[in-house]
């Protein structure tokens, strides 16, 4: 037999999962040659309850909450407009948001280079998240949750994802620590695209397989690659 290549494109999960394995004698020599891997990580987010689909006017009566990001200072934020609809509120928050000048969210100078931001939910909810996979934020109420259905509470987002991968022989258990043959153990994984080095690792008999889980799931998808059969 020719060689022939292989390719698996999977979401990891926070349980150990096969992603190659020799199930046939046709495929013997399975050989890692690539390993690929991109965390998409998340946003902190908070998705209020109240329905705001009639809006809100703030013009008859301010109302305030306060916002700190990462790690810059706490500010307050008030909210003024008459809004007609929840196109309108998410406008104001974000217009308030950027008046405010939320420290070590929204650059001071020139507001380019926001970091958190009001949204539509869908579902007539106003919603608030960062720009950034891994960023978090503290929210504090002065007299405005009750309004937004917001909550205070401190949100965070994920960033680095650890991830495992690991060659288990023909006949050996995965959640066995001896059984497995580590080839990336407890790895952070950027929020960015990551080609690794591959470790020549071989699969050589039917039953053998590669497996690999994250730290958390759903974050992280795994592209692995190689070549199989013998020449």
């Amino acid at each position: 037999m020719a060689q022939a290549t292989w390719e698996t494109n999977n979401i990891l999960t926070t349980s150990w999962v096969k992603q190659a394995e020799i199930t046939s004698s046709t495929e013997i020599n399975k050989i890692l040659q690539n390993i690929s891997v991109t965390n998409r990580g998340s946003a902190a987010y908070h998705v209020g309850t109240a329905n705001l689909s009639g809006g809100h006017n703030w013009s008859t009566g301010n109302q305030q909450f306060t916002i700190k990001v990462n790690d810059g200072g706490q500010v307050t934020v008030t909210l003024t407009a008459n809004c007609a609809n929840l196109a309108a509120v998410v406008t104001e928050i974000n217009t308030r948001l950027l008046a405010a000048h939320v420290a070590g969210s929204i650059d001071t100078y020139d507001g380019s280079n926001q970091l958190i931001e009001a949204y539509d939910d869908g579902s007539n909810h106003a919603a608030i998240r960062t720009i950034n996979s891994g960023d978090s934020f503290v929210l504090t109420d002065v007299n405005a949750f009750t309004t937004l259905g917001w909550s205070a509470e401190s949100y965070y987002g994920i960033d680095k994802v650890k991830v495992d991968i690991c060659k288990v022989n023909n006949g050996g258990n995965v959640n066995t620590e001896s059984d497995r043959r580590d080839i990336m153990y407890n790895t952070d994984i950027s929020a960015e695209n990551q080609i690794l080095e591959a470790p020549n690792s071989v699969l050589t008999t039917v039953g053998d397989a590669y497996w690999a889980k994250a730290s958390d799931a759903s974050m992280v998808t795994l592209l692995m690659s190689g070549t199989e059969g013998v020449i």
